[in-house]
């Protein structure tokens, strides 16, 4: 029992740190730049027919000049309709270009290697094909890029409208606060790709490898600048939040957090393993704890008053992250998510580790696949 409180005070000290770090983050204002740059939007797509006009339409919203913004848009052997849409984008969008991949190559980090090798600008911006972009985002990157930042990382949300998907806004917003937070007091661990800028020339010496791993760009990309001594900045606020498409069911939700399991045993940044590690621990920790009570009563008061700890602080983390983005009406999705998350986040992080997973219609971490990590089977 005293290693299990151990590992639990660790985590609570950890969470606090990330709620001053997220207020630091708020509290640094950019300075509107005197300098407009030219920026290229790279966009990876794989059957996207539904999302691309969304996200089309919030690009056209954007309140920066056409002319000094493109967007390319790289094609991953979709199978859908998702040509024939982009092509109907390039109708109204003089400014898009797209990118088809070549047959010997596929997946998001062939996608996003191609596109910002065909960028015409040294400042890239990367978002997802079922993102929609907020009034200011380019406005923003370009004010932080004009302070000297070489990586930008934004706030990102789900955009629920189910009661599933609203509890898994709430778990997904746990994640991008702790990046944020995490930020804040100097330790850049997470990011998400969905809403990045970085300049081209740190891309190119990153040099991330396609085979590694499916997913990952995002983070891998931030390790490196981390321990390059490169600017990083992070930002939060409703002016710079990009929402996603949230997970719409129970098996879409456990596939996506194992594919991002998956990629935790090739980070190289030991903060990034040592959060991983220590949020395992605790919620492993805090299971064990609350069957040992259902088993004997004697340890009913520590597990109560454990799990209450952990909410508390988890609970002010996530209000802090909600209020500073303009997100309401969570609150009452908290306490079933606080309840669940134990059991999930130790089963998913054992299984990332070997289950297959699906991404993009395509399988990964397969004994039988063709190559290391990969399966061209449909599922």
């Amino acid at each position: 029992m005293v290693l299990l409180i151990a590992v639990m005070a660790l985590y609570l000290v950890m969470v606090a740190a990330f709620t001053a770090g997220y207020s630091r983050i708020r509290e640094h204002k950019p300075i509107p730049s005197q300098h407009r740059y030219f920026i290229t939007i790279v966009i990876c797509l794989r059957n996207e027919e539904q999302n691309i006009a969304h996200l089309f339409e919030s690009i056209r919203a954007l309140d920066y000049p056409t002319s000094y913004f493109e967007v390319v848009a790289v094609n991953d052997h979709s199978t859908d309709s998702t040509e024939r849409e982009l092509d109907h984008q390039c109708q109204q969008h003089r400014n898009l270009r797209v990118v088809n991949l070549p047959h010997e190559s596929e997946g998001k980090k062939a996608a996003l290697s191609a596109g910002v090798s065909a960028a015409r600008s040294s400042i890239i911006a990367i978002t997802d094909a079922d993102c929609r972009l907020p009034k200011y985002w380019l406005a923003n990157i370009n004010n932080l890029i004009g302070a000297k930042a070489d990586i930008v990382c934004g706030p990102v949300a789900y955009h629920p409208t189910t009661f599933f998907e609203r509890l898994a806004a709430v778990e997904f917003a746990s994640l991008s606060a702790s990046g944020i937070g995490a930020a804040g007091i100097g330790m850049p661990i997470f990011c998400n790709a969905a809403n990045m800028a970085f300049r081209k020339e740190i891309f190119m010496e990153a040099n991330l490898n396609p085979e590694q791993t499916p997913s990952g760009d995002d983070v891998f990309l931030l390790h490196y600048a981390k321990q390059h001594h490169r600017t990083i900045r992070f930002t939060a606020g409703r002016d710079n939040l990009v929402t996603t498409n949230a997970d719409k069911n129970l098996k879409d939700f456990i596939n996506r957090r194992r594919r991002w399991g998956s990629k935790t045993k090739y980070y190289s940044d030991r903060s990034a393993k040592a959060v991983a590690i220590l949020v395992f621990l605790a919620n492993a920790a805090l299971l064990s704890c609350a069957i040992a009570a259902t088993i004997n009563h004697a340890h009913s008061t520590l597990a109560i008053t454990l799990w209450a700890s952990k909410m508390m602080l988890d609970y002010g983390l996530l209000a802090a992250h909600f209020r500073a983005n303009g997100i309401k009406k969570w609150a009452k999705y908290f306490l079933l998510c606080a309840a669940l998350y134990p059991i999930y986040i130790t089963f998913t992080a054992i299984g990332s580790t070997t289950s297959r997973f699906t991404w993009k219609e395509r399988r990964y971490n397969d004994p039988k696949a063709s190559h290391p990590g990969h399966n061209h089977g449909e599922s």
